[in-house]
């Protein structure tokens, strides 16, 4: 399960991944929990296995990396067919920001798909912030998800700041599959009107703190890296307006 094929037999198993314990978020429906009945106390599992990089097809043949987190006993991934969570991201879905969130929603019998977003670490294509492609990228993954013969047919979402984003885009083209949504700090109708800017004014404590923050996280040039651990972003606020060339 840790090779990055398309769907179907992928390699040895992984070792299991035991639960550390920690909050459950019960995602639910207007008509109850997400699951099609609630899970007896017997059904909370302490551990998971993990399917890298399955590549999800988009309808203009980008492929978008997506990890697996599915609920096992003894290392074999139960047999049930399960809910789904997903998280779209373009922040790495490897990171251990994920970590707490998995182990979570897997012991409560949910299955966690977790994706880097077009043109992000391990997905194809090209990456341009809030671009019109995420609405079908989001579509389409959640619609790829539900047919996976594991899962039960329903696709919850969750997120927060930027994977609230890729709620409200997925939701935008009305999947069939999408069952809810957990939205958190974003999720506007449109972010470069509401976010980015607001009223024609850039926003300088969201967006330029943000780039800060994520470029030298992004570069292994030395130079870039260098020079983010010499200037102070505060800096940068003293020195208004930013214009073409100063950046």
């Amino acid at each position: 399960m840790e090779s990055g094929s398309v769907f179907g037999p992928c390699g040895p198993r992984p070792s299991p991944r035991r639960r550390r314990g920690g909050a459950f978020l019960v995602l639910a429906l207007a008509g109850g929990p997400l699951w099609m009945s609630p899970l007896p106390a017997a059904a909370q599992f302490t551990e998971y296995v993990t399917e890298r990089n399955v590549m999800v097809q988009t309808r203009d043949g980008v492929a978008l990396a997506t990890d697996v987190h599915r609920p096992s006993v003894d290392g074999i991934a139960v047999s049930d067919r399960l809910p789904i969570l997903l998280q779209r991201t373009p922040y790495g879905k490897h990171t251990e920001r994920f970590l707490e969130a998995i182990e979570a929603f897997t012991a409560a019998g949910y299955i966690v798909a977790i994706q880097d977003m077009r043109g992000r670490y391990a997905s194809e294509g090209s990456f341009v912030k809030y671009h019109d492609y995420d609405a079908p990228d989001g579509y389409d993954t959640i619609e790829f998800l539900a047919r996976l013969p594991y899962g039960d047919g329903r696709v919850g979402m969750w997120g927060t700041s930027y994977g609230a984003h890729t709620q409200a885009d997925a939701s935008k083209l009305n999947p069939p599959s999408l069952a809810t949504m957990v939205l958190n700090q974003g999720g506007m109708t449109n972010a470069w009107d509401h976010a980015v800017r607001q009223g024609g004014a850039f926003e300088l404590g969201r967006e330029l703190t943000w780039a800060w923050r994520q470029i030298p996280e992004e570069t292994d040039d030395p130079v870039v890296q260098a020079l983010f651990e010499k200037e102070s972003v505060d800096e940068w606020y003293t020195t208004l307006p930013i214009r073409e060339g100063l950046s």
